[in-house]
């Protein structure tokens, strides 16, 4: 025989009881409730959801030394909010990381930030360090270009300067001395890959095709290049991804003599838990797909 007292607790989900029913044999058993227990009984009532998400476009998201980082898109200015629970993120104070001064090609729609950290060996002692990337214009979207911070504290913190000269908030033109017409036209987006041993620069680029019958298509595609420093480029880039699928081209419009382009962004590279099996995932404007499309 055994016997089960239940004298307190929330029994919302239990849906039954059996006791020895199910059992073989002559095995007894005894459910004692005190007068306060009612397993039977229906909770009622409003459940209530609390997003911990803070609101913003383009979010980055990484973990340093037990505290979170997250930064997002902004108009004239980046800041980063750090929180050491996930939770607090949504509350956290913001730390302006980069602020330019008015006037320049970098000064106005600050896209996509992204903060990443480069080693001694991955970088040399000299260019080791956080760097924040970013895509900006000065107002005119047909200008947005790539450009590279690098932190001038030592931490994701900032501020961000310029890895060249050290001046603060004056970013330098992420460049190709292999490819001339690299971050000559639109471009965002730019992210670090690391694959054996070597690091890659990923971003977002636009084509426009030769008009067919009237009609001229304008899509993003996705480029990828081998880094020489956190800045600099070397060699020719591939695509890795280009609109291909129904899916895929949905969103490009027109209005007027406006063409708006069929939309790949948001590349980002995943890892294996041991670094192996990389993955890149890329968002779809309007039906927000996730592909696997390509791996090494």
């Amino acid at each position: 025989t055994w016997e089960l007292a239940l004298n307190g607790g929330n029994y919302q989900r239990v849906t039954d009881v059996k006791g020895t029913k199910n059992f073989e044999g002559n095995m007894k058993s005894t459910l004692n409730t005190s007068s306060a227990i009612d397993i039977s009984a229906v909770e009622t009532g409003t459940t209530t959801f609390q997003n911990y998400l803070r609101s913003g476009a383009d979010p980055w998201l990484f973990l340093h030394d037990r505290y979170y980082y997250l930064t997002i898109t902004g108009s004239t200015q980046i800041s980063v909010f750090k929180a050491m629970n996930f939770e607090d993120l949504a509350t956290a104070p913001p730390i302006v990381v980069f602020k330019p001064e008015p006037g320049h090609e970098y000064s106005r729609n600050l896209w996509s930030p992204e903060i990443h950290y480069f080693s001694e060996a991955e970088a040399g002692a000299e260019n080791a360090g956080w760097y924040l990337y970013i895509a900006c214009d000065d107002g005119d979207n047909n200008n947005h270009r790539l450009y590279a911070l690098k932190s001038l504290s030592g931490t994701p913190e900032g501020p961000y300067g310029n890895p060249e000269t050290g001046e603060i908030n004056v970013p330098v033109k992420v460049k190709n001395p292999d490819d001339p017409e690299f971050n000559t036209g639109w471009c965002a987006g730019q992210t670090v890959l690391r694959c054996k041993g070597r690091n890659y620069a990923m971003w977002v680029d636009e084509v426009w095709e030769e008009p067919v019958n009237g009609e001229q298509r304008r899509y993003q595609v996705e480029y990828l290049c081998e880094m020489s420093t956190p800045w600099i480029l070397k060699g020719q880039k591939a695509m890795i991804c280009q609109p291909t699928l129904d899916w895929e081209k949905q969103g490009a419009t027109t209005s007027g003599n406006k063409i708006y382009p069929e939309v790949v962004e948001g590349g980002t590279a995943v890892y294996g838990p041991n670094g192996e099996g990389l993955y890149h995932l890329f968002r779809k404007r309007l039906l927000d797909h996730i592909l696997f499309s390509w791996s090494a």
